[in-house]
C-alpha cells in the first residue's frame, strides 16, 4: 500500500495535533488544564473500559473520575493474557481512547463559526469547542497504554505488512476512507489553534 498525498497529509496532521496539545499543556493556566483533563480523563477511561468489556477482558477495579493529588489519576486495572491473541486484544485496549476519540471527532456536529448570530450560536460552539478540546487531550495513549499495546501492536503491524505483500487483504484502505480521517483532524487543528491564540494574547496583555 503505498502512501498517497492523504495519507501524508493524515501523518502531518496527526503530529501537529501532537504537538499543539503539548503546547496547550505547557501554556494554557492550570485551571484551564484541570478543566479539559476533568473532562477528558473519564472519556478516556470509558474508551478503555468499553472496549476491555466487549472483548470479555475481567476488570478488576476501575476509577473514571480523576484525583490529581494521585499518580494515575484515573484508571483501569483488567486481567492481561500472554497469548497472542490477548497481545492483540490488549493493544485494542490500550490503544482505545485513540481510535474512539477519532471516531468521537468524525460524529460530533460542527457550527460553522461564520452562522454565529445569536448567543445561542455562540454558546453552542463555545460548548463544541469545550468538548472537542477535552477530547483531544484525552485522546491520545499514556505511556502505560503504550507499554501495554506495543506487543499486540507489532503482531498486527508484521502480520498486515505479510498479507499485503501476499495481496491477500481487500482494498480497505482508500482515499474516500483516509479523506474521512482527515476531517476530525481539521477540525481538531482549528479548535487547538484558536485555543492557543486566546492564550498567547491573553498572555501578552497580562505582559502589558
Amino acid at each position: 500500500m503505498e502512501l498517497n498525498n492523504n495519507s501524508i497529509q493524515l501523518i502531518c496532521f496527526l503530529v501537529l495535533n501532537i504537538a499543539l496539545r503539548q503546547i496547550i499543556k505547557t501554556q494554557a493556566h492550570n485551571q484551564v488544564m484541570r478543566l479539559l483533563l476533568f473532562i477528558g480523563v473519564p472519556l478516556h477511561e470509558s474508551a478503555h473500559y468499553i472496549i476491555a468489556k466487549l472483548t470479555l477482558r475481567k476488570i478488576i477495579k476501575a476509577k473514571f473520575v480523576p484525583d490529581f493529588s494521585k499518580s494515575p489519576p484515573a484508571y483501569i486495572a483488567y486481567n492481561n493474557s500472554s497469548s497472542i491473541t490477548g497481545y492483540l486484544i490488549d493493544a485494542l485496549i490500550g490503544l482505545a481512547p485513540l481510535y474512539l476519540g477519532v471516531c468521537a471527532l468524525v460524529n460530533i456536529p460542527q457550527p460553522d463559526i461564520l452562522d454565529i448570530n445569536t448567543i445561542i450560536d455562540a454558546l453552542f460552539f463555545l460548548i463544541i469547542w469545550g468538548v472537542v478540546l477535552a477530547v483531544a487531550q484525552s485522546m491520545l495513549p499514556s505511556l502505560t497504554d503504550l507499554k501495554n499495546s506495543v506487543p499486540g501492536s507489532v503482531i498486527a503491524i508484521f502480520s498486515f505488512l505479510i498479507l499485503n505483500n501476499l495481496d491477500v487483504l481487500p482494498e480497505v484502505c482508500d482515499e474516500k476512507i483516509v479523506e474521512q480521517l482527515l476531517v476530525p483532524f481539521h477540525v481538531l487543528t482549528f479548535y487547538q489553534a484558536l485555543l492557543i491564540i486566546i492564550i498567547l494574547l491573553c498572555k501578552n496583555r497580562r505582559l502589558n
